[in-house]
């Protein structure tokens, strides 16, 4: 990856030579990209390969529409994020999402930033920074992982038959009770594993940009670590790996891992196998985290350069046990409550009642309820019955089903039946209109609906 930075740069700099804009001189914009983005680069190289592409998409649009990219002003930005939102990505041909076009943004603030510094604009607000943003949703990104999913993921793991069940326990279980970013986790050698106090394990992790950090396994964690060394292992055929693919004899990297996850997903049976990622471990650590520790220490865990950072990854496993009310009713440990024994389902009724009434003494023979007949469309000449089986003729759930005195909730199902005690020839065309029920019942419904508009308007 090291070797790409200076074709980037190449590529990106003789690009913006063949641009031409309205007033500073493109050597001068190439100069001042080729500064700004050597500092990225010396920081970190992934992000400097996707500054490369924003600024690419940024200085495009500034050569087409004659803008000058130093000076741009609000209404050119304005015009920029409507172009960013319209017309198609040239590296993937479609339409870039809201999280595309705010890394377009901010990379564009950011170089116009330096350019201030660098006494090549004027200071003051910059207003590209100040243009209303697409909003970017994080909750739902990613799997909601739980502790109950984490061990079957883990014992999942442990029965793997690529990477072996001890090393495959070992990676799973350092990714999510660690926190450990996949990479950096594939980046480790064998002696950046050592003894700690204590009992347990430390790891030397290098980090984006060079980052160095300690961090410390659970003994539980050190176990599984200590099960996958002990055992004879597969020597790698060049350097010091301490996860090794044990069939191809090399360093295991992400692709590894990530099939690795999607393997222990559909085996341990969780909700959406095929939307978990090796990511989504980390971000069950820096939720589960909040309850046990504060916010600085999570984020020196996750090796973040500011809270804020640590403060994205709460949005996006929203769970019962983070839930306010919980921790709330937790507290209150003499609230006299009822018996919970059984789930929600369990409370509804198995039978009906004998009597032909669900909690409801106003009306003693609501088999009869006109009102309902009048909702479904089918007038007096319909007698409602309760049923205990599904079938021809049957409702699962009819408009308003209530009692019209004191709005008591009639349980189901129902079927409908034509009531021949009055006129054969009513009957008969209510059960048409029945047999229509059960065959269109959307379209029926919408029927009663607009029949019930009209008569309120007359």
């Amino acid at each position: 990856m090291t070797e790409n930075r200076p074709h980037r740069l190449a590529v990106l700099r003789e690009r913006v030579a063949e641009l031409s804009f309205p007033s500073t001189p493109s050597s001068e914009v190439s100069a001042l990209l080729g500064e700004w983005l050597g500092e990225v680069y010396a920081r970190s190289v992934a992000t400097g390969d996707t500054y490369c592409s924003h600024l690419g998409a940024l200085l495009g649009w500034c050569a087409a529409e004659a803008v000058d990219p130093v000076l741009l002003d609000r209404r050119a930005s304005a015009r920029l994020v409507d172009w960013l939102a319209s017309a198609p990505s040239p590296s993937t041909g479609r339409v870039r999402t809201p999280s595309a076009i705010n890394g377009v943004l901010s990379a564009g603030v950011r170089w116009l930033r330096y350019c201030e510094a660098a006494g090549q604009r004027p200071e003051g607000p910059i207003p590209l920074s100040k243009v209303d943003r697409p909003s970017v949703s994080r909750s739902g990104r990613s799997a909601r992982l739980r502790r109950d999913d984490v061990h079957r993921l883990v014992l999942a793991a442990r029965e793997d038959h690529v990477l072996g069940g001890v090393q495959a326990k070992a990676i799973l279980a350092t990714l999510a009770l660690v926190g450990v970013r996949p990479t950096d986790l594939c980046r480790l050698d064998l002696h950046d594993v050592h003894d700690a106090d204590g009992g347990t394990y430390a790891l030397d992790l290098t980090g984006k940009g060079d980052k160095k950090l300690v961090r410390w396994v659970p003994r539980v964690v050190a176990a599984d670590w200590y099960a996958y060394l002990s055992r004879a292992r597969v020597e790698p055929a060049s350097g010091e790996a301490l996860l090794v693919h044990p069939r191809l004899y090399r360093r295991v990297n992400r692709d590894d891992v990530l099939a690795l996850v999607k393997r222990a997903a559909r085996r341990a049976d969780v909700a959406d196998p095929w939307r978990l990622t090796a990511r989504d471990f980390r971000h069950y650590f820096a939720t589960a985290t909040r309850s046990v520790s504060d916010l600085q220490s999570r984020q020196r865990a996750l090796g973040h350069s500011s809270p804020a950072t640590t403060e994205l990854y709460d949005d996006t496993a929203w769970s019962m046990e983070l839930d306010p009310a919980i921790r709330l009713a937790a507290v209150h440990d003499d609230y006299p409550a009822e018996e919970l024994t059984r789930p929600l389902a369990h409370a509804m009724p198995a039978t009906p009642v004998a009597s032909g009434k669900h909690e409801c003494d106003c009306t003693p023979q609501w088999k009869n309820a006109r009102v309902w007949a009048e909702a479904v469309g089918v007038d007096e000449w319909c007698r409602i019955e309760i049923t205990e089986a599904y079938g021809p003729g049957v409702l699962a759930a009819l408009p308003n089903p209530v009692c019209a005195t004191c709005s008591a909730t009639y349980l189901g199902p129902f079927r409908l039946r034509a009531d021949r005690s009055f006129d054969a020839q009513a009957a008969e065309m209510v059960d048409e209109q029945l047999r229509e029920w059960d065959r269109y019942p959307e379209a029926m419904q919408r029927s009663a609906e607009r029949r019930r508009d009209v008569g309120d308007e007359s």
